[in-house]
């Protein structure tokens, strides 16, 4: 059975290439990363950044500039 962890995250648009992804426990440990669309990228994760994208566009919580 595989175990599961409960935590929130929050995620937000840093700029039109850019989203922001920040998590935490209730224990304090908390941390802060980025995604984005390029493939070549240290951050790259085109899936995850379309994913998180289009739920940003559903809430109109992105923009193209």
């Amino acid at each position: 059975m595989p175990i599961t962890h409960h935590m929130e995250i929050s995620f937000w648009q840093e700029n039109s290439r850019s989203i922001k992804i920040s998590f935490g426990k209730q224990e304090g440990i908390t941390g802060i990363t980025s995604v984005n669309n390029n493939v070549i990228s240290k951050r790259g994760n085109p899936h995850l950044f379309k994913q998180l994208k289009q739920i940003l566009i559903n809430e109109s919580k992105w923009s193209e500039k």
